[in-house]
């Protein structure tokens, strides 16, 4: 691999870079799943985004028997979104 000489070069190799440790970190379908907690979220004031954000990632690593969010699988989506349905109906 050639090393980038110009701002611009770097700056695309760094985005590069980015992108591919972004996706190696999460499948598609956690990714889908975490727009659409954070669409859900984002319809709220942002005292209560933050507090609901933090809830339904305690709710779904406590059940799920994870330590951090980021270790959710592909295997584990559906019941991540089946614990936020209920978050969700829970809050009315």
């Amino acid at each position: 691999m050639e090393m980038p000489t110009t701002v611009e070069e770097l700056q695309s190799f760094i985005d590069e870079r980015i992108d591919n440790h972004k996706a190696e970190r999460s499948s598609a379908a956690v990714r889908e799943f975490k727009r659409d907690l954070e669409q859900w979220l984002g319809e709220m004031p942002n005292k209560e985004r933050n507090a609901n954000r933090s809830a339904v990632y305690a709710l779904i690593k406590t059940r799920l028997g994870l330590r951090s969010i980021q270790a959710l699988s592909d295997d584990q989506v559906a019941d991540a979104e089946s614990l936020l349905n209920g978050y969700k109906k829970l809050l009315g």
